[in-house]
C-alpha cells in the first residue's frame, strides 16, 4: 500500500516515472508487463512514461517545458505559447483555476491557448494541464498577472527654452535624483533639484557657450560630485566641462576642442584611476582621452571600429556587458543596421569588440536586464521606424538580436524600471510625432516579452524629445519625466497599487 501511495502522489504532480528513477525508489523492482503497471506494483520504466491510475496503463508523460509570455496585465487575455513534450488533442488548460480558452495542439511539442483574464493583486498563478486520460501536470506558479502603471495628474515644469535632452544624478547629495536638461538653441544647461515631495525646482543653469548636441554626468576629478560633460556643434567642436559644486551649481573650468564633429559622448573610468575618462565617437575611432583629475582631459588614445558613417547621429551609452564589475562602451551610429559592444580593459585600452546586426539602422541604446536573467541587454531605438529593437547580452558582451516591436519614435529611445512593481524591467517609450502626443508603456513579463499596456497622453504638439524614469517621490516606485520640445517638463508620479 505504501508503493500505491507513493506513486499516486508522484501522478498527481506530473512526474515522468523513468526505469532508473522508479528502481532507485523501489527496491529495484522491475517492469515485467506494462499493460498493468499499477495491478501488478510495477513501474513505468520508458523514459518520458508514466503509470495511469485510472487505466492502469503506462502512457506519455506530461511535460512543460516553457511558457511565453510568462505574465500578463490584470482583466486582458493574452495569447500563450506553451512549449514541452506529449501534448495531444482534447487536453485542457486551467490557469489560477480559471479554464484557458481556444486551445490549439499545434504539435505534440507545442500549445497555444488564451490564458484568461483575472482581477485582483499581482499575484503567481498555478498553471495545470490535463490530459484525456486523466494524466494531470500541476506545472507550478508559472504565470503572473500585473497591473497596468498608473500616475498620478501630470505636473507640467516650465524650462527655459526647447528641450534636446535629459540627464540625471544627485547634484545637491540630498539623496534624491536630480535633473539636468539641454536645449535646442545655445542656450544655458538648466539645472532641476528634486524636491522632498517628488517635485522639481530650477534652480541656476550652466552657463555653457555653444549649443549642446550630446550630454554626460560623471565625475571627472575623483571628488565624489557629479559633474556635467557637453560636445557643441560648430565649425570647431567642442568640449566643455562643468565642475559641481555638491549643492547643484556648476563651475566651468575649460574646453577641449575636438577634430571632427561629435555624436556619441560617454563617461566612464577607462583606466581605473578612479577618475571618469571621455570617451567620444567621432570619424572612424572611438577616442579615449584621459581625465587629469582637474576637470581637463589628456590625449586621446584612438580605437578603431567598423561602424558605417559615425557622425553627429551616433550614441553611446555603458553597462558592465560581460561582469567584470567595468562599465563598457554600447555604440549605435544612426546610420549602421549594427550594435556595437566594445569592452572596457580597465588599463586605458578597449579590448574585444562585438558587432550585432539588426534590420534597421538604430539610434540611441539602453543597457538593462530586459529578461530577469541577471544579464545585461540593451534596447535600442530604430532609426525611420516607429519601432523598439532588442538586444539579448550572454555576459561575455556579445549581443544577438531579438524582438522588434512596434512603439513610437523618438531619437531618445526609452526608459527601463519596473514600473508596476512585478518585479521584472518595463519599458518606457516616448513619441516624436505632433499626433500622437503620448508615452507608452511595453510591460516586461520576465523572460523577454513585452507587451504594450498602457498609453499616456501629453498635451498637444508636446514633441516628446527625452525622458528620465526614476524615483523621485523616494516611495519605491519609478517616476516618468518627459521632456517636451515646446520648452516643458511632464512629471508623471507612479501612484500604482
Amino acid at each position: 500500500m505504501r508503493h500505491r501511495a507513493v506513486i499516486a502522489r508522484m501522478l498527481l504532480l506530473g512526474t515522468a516515472l523513468t526505469g532508473a528513477s522508479c528502481e532507485a525508489l523501489f527496491g529495484g523492482l522491475s517492469q515485467s508487463n506494462p499493460a498493468s503497471c499499477v495491478a501488478n506494483m510495477q513501474l513505468c520504466t520508458e523514459p518520458d512514461t508514466i503509470c495511469n491510475q485510472l487505466t492502469r496503463e503506462c502512457e506519455p508523460a506530461l511535460r512543460i517545458d516553457s511558457l511565453s509570455p510568462k505574465a500578463a496585465p490584470y482583466d486582458q487575455e493574452v495569447l500563450l505559447t506553451i512549449k514541452g513534450k506529449n501534448f495531444v488533442e482534447g487536453m485542457t488548460l486551467t490557469i489560477g483555476g480559471k479554464p484557458a480558452t481556444k486551445l490549439t495542439v499545434v504539435s505534440n511539442s507545442q500549445i497555444t491557448a488564451m490564458a484568461p483574464a483575472q482581477s485582483g493583486t499581482k499575484q503567481a498563478m498555478e498553471v495545470q494541464l490535463t490530459a484525456p486520460s486523466g494524466q494531470v501536470l500541476l506545472a507550478g506558479k508559472l504565470f503572473h498577472y500585473y497591473p497596468f502603471p498608473q500616475f498620478a495628474p501630470v505636473i507640467q515644469i516650465s524650462s527655459p527654452s526647447t528641450v534636446r535632452m535629459l540627464r540625471s544624478a544627485d547634484f545637491n547629495q540630498d539623496g534624491r535624483p536630480d535633473l539636468a536638461q539641454s536645449a535646442d538653441a545655445a542656450t544655458p544647461v538648466a539645472i532641476f533639484l528634486g524636491q522632498q515631495d517628488g517635485t522639481l525646482r530650477q534652480i541656476a543653469p550652466i552657463a555653457f557657450s555653444a549649443r549642446p548636441i550630446s550630454m554626460a554626468v560623471g565625475d571627472v576629478n575623483n571628488d565624489g560630485k557629479p559633474d556635467v560633460v557637453v560636445t557643441e556643434s560648430g565649425p570647431q567642436p567642442v568640449v566643455e566641462v562643468a565642475l559641481g559644486t555638491g549643492d547643484g551649481t556648476f563651475t566651468v573650468v575649460g574646453s577641449l576642442q575636438v577634430p571632427v564633429t561629435v555624436g556619441g559622448l560617454a563617461l566612464l573610468d577607462v583606466n581605473s584611476d578612479k577618475n571618469a575618462d571621455l570617451v567620444l565617437g567621432n570619424g572612424a575611432n572611438l577616442s579615449v582621452y584621459p581625465s587629469l583629475g582637474t576637470g581637463m582631459f589628456g590625449t586621446p588614445k584612438q580605437f578603431p571600429h567598423t561602424l558605417q558613417l559615425l557622425d553627429a547621429s551616433s550614441q553611446i551609452t555603458t553597462g558592465d556587458m560581460n561582469g567584470d564589475g567595468r562599465s563598457d562602451i554600447i555604440l549605435t551610429s544612426g546610420k549602421d543596421t549594427r550594435l556595437g559592444v566594445f569592452l572596457n580593459q580597465g588599463n586605458g585600452s578597449l579590448g574585444s569588440s562585438f558587432y550585432s546586426i539588426s534590420q534597421r539602422s538604430l539610434l540611441t541604446p539602453v543597457a538593462a536586464d530586459l529578461n530577469h536573467d541577471g544579464l545585461l541587454d540593451v534596447v535600442s531605438s530604430v532609426s525611420g521606424a516607429t519601432e523598439l529593437q532588442l538586444f539579448w547580452g550572454d555576459g561575455t558582451g556579445n549581443t544577438v538580436a531579438g524582438q522588434r516591436f512596434d512603439s513610437f519614435s523618438s531619437d531618445e529611445c526609452c526608459g527601463v524600471a519596473d514600473l508596476n512593481g512585478d518585479g521584472t524591467n518595463d519599458i518606457v517609450a516616448l513619441d516624436y510625432n505632433a499626433a500622437a502626443e503620448r508615452f507608452e508603456v511595453h510591460a516586461g513579463d520576465g523572460g523577454g516579452v513585452f507587451t504594450r499596456s498602457a498609453n499616456y497622453p501629453l498635451e498637444s504638439f508636446a514633441l516628446a524629445r527625452s525622458i528620465y524614469v526614476g524615483d523621485l517621490t523616494a516611495d519605491g516606485k519609478p517616476d516618468v519625466v518627459i521632456a517636451q520640445r515646446t520648452g516643458k517638463l511632464s512629471l508623471f508620479k507612479n501612484v500604482t497599487p
